[in-house]
């Protein structure tokens, strides 16, 4: 036995290596920590897989709202350009509510150059944007900590009718921006506007129904009637909002909304008696209605293609958006990389954390092992040669050997 410096020195250099493994152990449990709870802490994306709103232009030119993209497309439905908030001058874009009279978009956001107050929520205010030559500007002053929740324009005159919901309130905008008239009402959490024989009309806070009202300066805000939809036997128990209505020709379109969210399409004459129901695709989430022409289109995010239907009620070619379908297949595959991305870092981190735990405790056990003892030769047995008895070697021993090392 042997005791020279090299095996000596092997203590402490089993030693140096073991505190450095235990160091890469903790800081990669440290980082899989960190990586824990920076991915639980990142805001939830929405994942596109459908349009969110649609409007239609003056020129008749489809515009299509997926998260804060807008998507211009052409009078046949066929897509033209992206346009992101940057790209209108928005620091975010929330809602695109109608277009007026002289083809400028209605919406609530936030301009890009908006100045907030650190640590305060600045809430979305009404602006008119350019789509031709991208730019936005506030509506009005006056709609200072006023939350626009619905919104309709007068086709002659441009006045705006603006709905609150927080507030309770509905209001008269003229073209200008200035405030015409205000007054409460009891609206519903998503209020849907529209005007129809001088008078407006705004889905009911209380069920399937719609409030009238009255929008003369004079006697703004004033109500009217409130017409109750009743659509066959049946169906109406699991009917609880108006989601949304529109007039095409001499019938209303009504899409009724159960708790779930879950919608069906009703059409009523002008006396709002019931006609018929459209057959809608199964599970369909409808969020909007748009008239389109002579056709209707159900804007659901939950679908690429638009469902659409003419003015009989048949179901005619959906609108399928390539920009869209684009959009969407982009964000998925960026949804995807992120996710590989932060799931390769915690395998990494788990990696090290093993890998240096375990070379932390050979390198300890090794310490261990070439520790420095006293140690001491054995005694000659040349004297007790004679002496000794010595065992025969089993005949099956390497047999043995060999089976016991399998069974290890």
């Amino acid at each position: 036995f042997r005791n020279t410096p090299e095996i000596r020195a092997r203590t402490e250099q089993s030693r140096r290596l073991m505190r450095l493994s235990y160091t890469v152990a903790a800081l990669s449990l440290v980082c899989l920590l960190l990586l824990a709870v920076g991915m639980l802490g990142l805001p939830r994306e929405t994942i596109l897989s459908g349009a969110d709103a649609i409007l239609i232009d003056p020129r008749g030119r489809p515009v299509l709202q997926a998260g804060d993209q807008l998507l211009q497309h052409d009078r046949a439905g066929v897509g033209l350009e992206i346009l992101s908030p940057a790209g209108i001058g928005l620091a975010s874009l929330e809602h695109i509510l109608a277009f007026d009279q002289d083809g400028a978009l209605l919406a609530t956001g936030l301009l890009a150059d908006s100045q907030a107050d650190p640590g305060a929520t600045k809430p979305p205010a009404l602006l008119r944007c350019s789509l031709n030559q991208p730019g936005c500007q506030l509506m009005s002053r006056e709609l200072a900590g006023t939350r626009v929740s619905g919104l309709v324009v007068h086709p002659l005159d441009g006045t705006v009718f603006i709905a609150d919901h927080r507030a309770g309130e509905l209001l008269k905008l003229s073209a200008a921006g200035t405030v015409l008239a205000r007054a409460p009402a009891p609206l519903p959490e998503q209020p849907v506007l529209r005007l129809d024989s001088g008078l407006l009309l705004v889905n009911s806070a209380g069920g399937p129904a719609i409030n009238v009202f009255r929008y003369e300066d004079s006697a703004f805000g004033q109500q009217l009637d409130e017409i109750s939809l009743q659509p066959p036997a049946g169906a109406a128990a699991h009917h609880h909002r108006v989601q949304d209505f529109v007039s095409l020709g001499d019938q209303w379109w009504v899409a009724l909304a159960d708790k779930d969210a879950t919608t069906k399409l009703y059409r009523f004459d002008g006396s709002w008696q019931f006609n018929d129901q459209i057959a809608l695709a199964d599970d369909t989430r409808a969020r909007q209605l748009t008239k389109w022409r002579h056709s209707v289109l159900v804007a659901d995010p939950g679908r690429l293609p638009v469902q659409r239907f003419n003015a009989q009620g048949a179901a005619e070619a959906p609108l399928l958006s390539r920009l869209l379908e684009d959009l969407v297949a982009d964000q998925q595959r960026r949804g995807q990389l992120t996710t590989l991305g932060w799931r390769i870092g915690l395998a990494l981190a788990v990696l090290g954390m093993v890998a240096g735990y375990c070379a932390g405790s050979l390198h300890r056990v090794r310490g261990m092992v070439y520790q420095s003892c006293r140690e001491q030769g054995a005694e000659p047995v040349d004297k007790l040669a004679d002496n000794i008895s010595w065992v025969p070697v089993a005949a099956n021993r390497s047999k043995r050997l060999a089976t016991t090392g399998r069974a290890y």
